[in-house]
Formats: structure tokens, sequence, C-alpha cells
């Protein structure tokens, strides 16, 4: 009778122990299976050259400031404070037209207007580094599908006329910082590069190098 006394006395002090012990720190916990993410930003193409056109007819300027979206899934796979996993997601880069001066070949110059569309669907590792606080900073290098639709036109020369699009494949290389706003939400910024070749058709392949930055939100799921 004593000894069952005993273990029972030993039991409720263990189990008074765990409750009035300190909880676990948020961070700590890992209930996550990994986060759901979505951006919104600009674009800057720095390079968009199509190979069947010598400049200055195949050369496009820098187009800055177009509207960009992002939508991720990253999937935590190992680690605790440094996690590893795969993320898929769909980056956009949408299309403002505008207007520039450039040689027009004979000497003299032409008003262009030209706009760029690109459009990717990426997959690839990821790592990423959770802070004290729920903060976190990640990084992620991918194979992206590719989509574009080119547009440049000159009232003064149909020459210069180019409406087409088409598809090819690029690498996305991303990272990014986020705060915790709240229990599993975060706030913060990302950078993405964007490299590939995309196949116009008639017009000819184009390479394209571009950045993106973004103001994003994450949920842990």
């Amino acid at each position: 009778m004593m000894v069952g006394v005993r273990r029972l006395s030993l039991l409720l002090l263990a189990a008074f122990a765990a409750c009035s012990s300190p909880p676990r720190e948020p961070w700590r916990q890992r209930t996550r299976e990994g986060w759901i993410q979505g951006g919104i930003g600009g674009t800057r193409v720095e390079s968009l050259t199509l190979d069947g056109g010598q400049p200055p007819f195949g050369v496009f300027p820098t187009l800055a400031d177009s509207p960009a979206l992002l939508g991720a899934f990253q999937w935590e796979l190992a680690g605790q404070e440094v996690q590893a996993g795969l993320e898929i997601g769909f980056g956009l880069g949408v299309r403002r037209l505008q207007r520039f001066l450039q040689d027009d070949g004979t000497g003299g110059v032409d008003a262009v207007r030209a706009g760029f569309t690109s459009g990717d669907l990426f997959a690839g590792p990821w790592i990423g580094k959770e802070f004290k606080g729920g903060s976190r900073l990640y990084a992620g290098l991918g194979a992206a599908l590719l989509h574009g639709t080119l547009e440049r036109s000159s009232p003064a020369s149909s020459s210069w006329e180019v409406d087409a699009e088409g598809w090819g494949t690029g690498l996305v290389a991303r990272a990014g910082l986020e705060v915790a706003v709240r229990s599993g939400a975060t706030l913060g910024l990302t950078v993405r590069w964007l490299e590939g070749e995309v196949d116009f058709g008639f017009q000819g392949p184009a390479q394209v190098e571009a950045w993106q930055l973004m103001l994003t939100a994450s949920r842990g799921f």
C-alpha cells in the first residue's frame, strides 16, 4: 500500500512540476509544415535582347517600375532553428508601356514605345533561419518555366514593330527577411533575380534578365 502511495505521490509531483515549469518559447515550437506567402512590388528589366535582331533593333532599354506579384509555398522538410525544404510558386511582372528615344540606325533618333510582361512558375530548394521572436531569413534557388509577351512600336517606322509572345526556361534566385507581426504571421521584403530565354517564334529567342523587389506577407501552416 505504501509503495503505491509513494508512486502516486511521485507521479503527482512530476505532473505539478511539469505544469509549473515555464512554457517553451513560441519560436522554438516547431508545429508548422511550412509557409504560404504572397507579395506585391515592382520589376526592373535589366536587359532584354532579341537574338534575331542587331542593335539598335534587337536591343531594348531598361524597363523600370513595372508592377509585380508573387505567390509561393515553402515546405519545411528538415531542421529546427535552421530549416531546409522545397518551394514552388509563381511570379508575374505586369506590362507597362513606356516611351523612349533610340538611335534609328541612320544617325537620327526615333520615339519608340515598348513593354514586356513576364510570368514564371518556379520550383527548387530553400533554406531559412528563424530567430527568437519569430523573425526569419530565407533564400532559395529554382528552375523556372517562363512566359513572356513583347511589344514595341514606333509611329515613324514599321521596322520597329514587335508584337509576340512565347515560352522558355530559366533560373530564379531569391532571398528575403520577414519579421513576426503576430503568432504564425510575418511581414517583410524579398528580392528576386530572374534570368532565362524566351522563344518568341519568328521574332527569335530573347535573353531576359530582371530584378523584382516585393513586400511580402507569410503565414505558417
